[in-house]
């Protein structure tokens, strides 16, 4: 029973007066009375004002709710080696018909969610032509329709199928939360020759030249438990090693690992192949595939600042906080010049040792940064020619970051570096500028900071104002400009670039000609910008020490798998030699599906350097796609991709009964599986009936007109007795 908050006090109160004057009357038996009968009469006005009422449950004894989900994907139409639907819908009337006697049965067919259906179209069907077989969405809908149904009651559900499964879900995790047991029968033939089978093939994503990864194989063999095999390990096409490895009883895997060293950079496709066992038919999962990009291990940076400032303390910040980064770097607090009036073996200060960095250390680099450095003051121009060579012959990056030291005015325009920067400059008369500007950003995939261009145009104008600038005479030609001043202009007429970069050789050059992006780190009134900083220089970074994921050709899929004959969209991105958006080039697709046949599209341009094509596989397995770049006669490159299609793999080549994925099923959410072939009666191991709620309802008992009436009549009563007492 429950009562109204507010008056329990009251009633309390209440009652204590009363006991109290009962207690003082006692001795006067009428005045005794007549108390008791004023405490009833108050008693049931409090009992009214506290609202009391009941709540009451209609509670009845109801079949337990059981679903059961027939399979009638394209997998059961298989009629050999054994008519599957045929032994599907015998299944049906031997061992899932009988429990309609005993619980509230309702049928279900799936392909990809349950849909609800009759027994008799069950059993009259001959349309077994579902694309998927999707056990873990089946799972998920059926039980949501019987809770909707039958909320709060004891449910199970009951899963006739093959077992072949090829849903994007874990059937086995979709059970376990679905919070009700599912009993499994399973229908097929079973595997009665040998068979072993590459299960898949994982390897970390990333890897790093020099470093050792794991590559790991997972196998699996049916009527071949203790069977040793063979097990390769191909990468790119060329075997890089091979172990014996002993196959476990049917539904259990061996995982086989390989250590790796990549020694080059780039994407590297591992394939996994198993020798086949004497007398085993079915070859077609003999082998699998996975691939990953490989990067440097280290990224060796020299950075040479001319003097303590913001921009080192800041960019130096960004760099070593990646772990692929190790930098070496110098300020200079006093110049060569500087004579100080003490011997160099009393200074703390150590001597910058340009000899050895130039000479001996420089090729240990990848990427040299020349952040307002006065070159001059330490060193002849020749000394340069290394730096130059590291660029052009060998491949390694060059920045040179602005400062009243730096480009012209450092002395640069007639030092061998002239050549190689994507910028003329303008002599030590160079024009340094020191009024604040905001820059404008020219397209180009570095100047990304988002997923869209209406997001990249408010990131940056929300960037901080920068504070200096040199003004170039002009960019050269060839060179991608990130930047511009807005107002400045070089001597050539064009607004003044702050960012321009261009492959040089075999090398990258970037020039940034301001030492002052440390703002864009400060924020602005309304957001910090310090993230979107550090991930713009580490972009920077990325395309300047030759990362795959910053090259010119770029192929990627929409989603890594897909159904039978669903639509897969393939992106190319191009750039041109100059790492700007290339938007005339001609882009050429090839397909080759998992028998080897090979068909070629071309990519049609959608804008921003983006060329795509839309393609759909009919043959189960893994596909290849390979993009070849030209643009008028001259090749920009090539890369690669893959995707699976999967959703009527098992459909199409699984004709065997999976025991092992139905047993887990009902293992791990608490049911029992039953091969439907065998004798054994199928039981449900849960009570046929329960006692279900089915409706509740409150009942008020303080607004009765019987208790109002009962209060009336003992006031009366009292009334009464004192007027023929004369106490009134």
């Amino acid at each position: 029973m429950n009562f109204e908050a507010g008056f329990i006090a009251l009633a309390g109160a209440a009652i204590a007066a009363l006991s109290a004057l009962y207690v003082h009357f006692k001795a006067d038996r009428k005045r005794a009375l007549l108390t008791s009968l004023r405490a009833a009469a108050y008693t049931l006005i409090i009992f009214a004002l506290l609202k009391p009422s009941f709540e009451q449950a209609i509670t009845i004894k109801r079949r337990t709710a059981v679903a059961v989900i027939a399979d009638v994907s394209g997998s059961m139409g298989l009629k050999k080696p054994e008519d599957k639907a045929a032994l599907l819908k015998t299944a049906i009337r031997e061992k899932a018909v009988p429990l309609a006697g005993i619980f509230d049965v309702s049928w279900y067919a799936f392909s990809g969610a349950a849909q609800k259906t009759s027994l008799e179209d069950l059993l009259k069907s001959n349309r077994f032509t579902g694309d998927s077989s999707d056990i873990a969405a089946a799972i998920n809908s059926a039980a949501g329709e019987l809770e909707k149904e039958r909320p709060g009651a004891k449910k199970a559900l009951v899963i006739i199928s093959d077992g072949n499964g090829n849903g994007l879900l874990d059937p086995v995790e979709a059970a376990k939360h679905a919070g009700i047991p599912v009993y499994t029968l399973g229908v097929g033939p079973q595997k009665k020759g040998v068979d072993a089978a590459v299960r898949s093939v994982s390897a970390g994503e990333i890897g790093f030249t020099g470093m050792q990864s794991t590559v790991t194989v997972n196998i699996s063999g049916a009527n071949a438990s203790g069977r040793s095999v063979r097990v390769a390990l191909k990468a790119d096409g060329i075997e890089i090693g091979s172990k014996e490895a002993v196959l476990q009883e049917d539904g259990l895997e061996t995982a086989v690992k390989f250590e790796v060293t990549p020694k080059e950079t780039g994407l590297v496709r591992y394939r996994a192949e198993v020798k086949p066992l004497p007398g085993e038919e079915d070859r077609s999962n003999n082998s699998a595939e996975c691939q990953a990009r490989v990067l440097k291990e280290k990224v060796r940076i020299l950075y040479l600042s001319g003097h303590p400032n913001y921009e080192y303390r800041f960019l130096r910040q960004v760099l070593k906080t990646n772990p692929n980064y190790e930098m070496v770097s110098f300020i200079l607090l006093r110049g060569i010049n500087n004579v100080m009036a003490f011997p160099e073996d009393q200074l703390t200060l150590i001597p910058f040792p340009v000899e050895e960095l130039f000479t001996k250390d420089l090729p240990q680099f990848d990427i040299v940064v020349l952040e307002s450095f006065p070159y001059s003051e330490y060193m002849p121009p020749r000394m340069l020619n290394g730096l130059a060579g590291l660029v052009t012959e060998r491949g390694g990056a060059l920045l040179m970051i602005g400062g009243d030291q730096s480009f012209g005015r450092g002395g640069y325009a007639s030092s061998p570096l002239a050549d190689i920067l994507p910028v003329t400059l303008d002599g030590p008369s160079e024009h340094y500028d020191t009024a604040p500007y905001r820059m404008v950003p020219e397209p180009h995939p570095l100047n990304s900071l988002s997923y869209s261009k209406e997001a990249d145009a408010l990131l940056w104008k929300s960037m901080a104002e920068l504070a200096d600038i040199n003004v170039a005479a002009s960019s050269k030609p060839g060179a991608a400009v990130l930047g511009r001043h807005p107002v400045l202009k070089s001597k050539s007429g064009e607004f003044a670039p702050v960012l321009a970069a261009w492959q040089k050789g075999r090398g990258r050059v970037m020039a940034c000609m301001t030492g002052s992006t440390w703002r864009w780190a400060m924020g602005t009134g309304q957001e910090t910008s310090s993230g979107l900083y550090a991930r713009y220089w580490q972009g920077l970074f990325n395309w300047l020490s030759g990362v795959p994921d910053v090259k010119q050709v770029k192929i990627a899929a929409d989603k890594k798998s897909c159904a039978k004959n669903e639509p897969l969209k393939i992106s190319v991105s191009v750039l041109d030699e100059h790492y700007r958006f290339e938007n005339s080039a001609a882009v050429s697709l090839l397909i080759s599906d998992p028998n080897g046949k090979k068909a070629r599209e071309v990519c049609a341009l959608s804008g921003n350097g983006v060329y795509e094509c839309s393609v759909s596989g009919e043959v189960p397995g893994k596909y290849s796609f390979e993009a070849s770049v030209y643009k008028q006669g001259k090749d920009l490159g090539k890369d690669s991709c893959t995707a699976e299609v999967t959703g009527s793999l098992s459909e199409e080549t699984d004709i065997y009964l999976n025991e092992a994925l139905l047993s887990e099923i009902a293992e791990k959410s608490g049911g029992e599986y039953l091969n439907a072939a065998s004798g054994k009666p199928f039981l449900l191991k849960m009570e046929p009936e329960t006692s279900e709620t089915v409706s509740k309802t409150r009942k008020t008992l303080w607004d009765s007109p019987v208790l109002l009436l009962l209060a009336a009549l003992i006031l009366c009563g009292e009334w009464y007795i004192r007027r023929k007492s004369g106490m009134l």
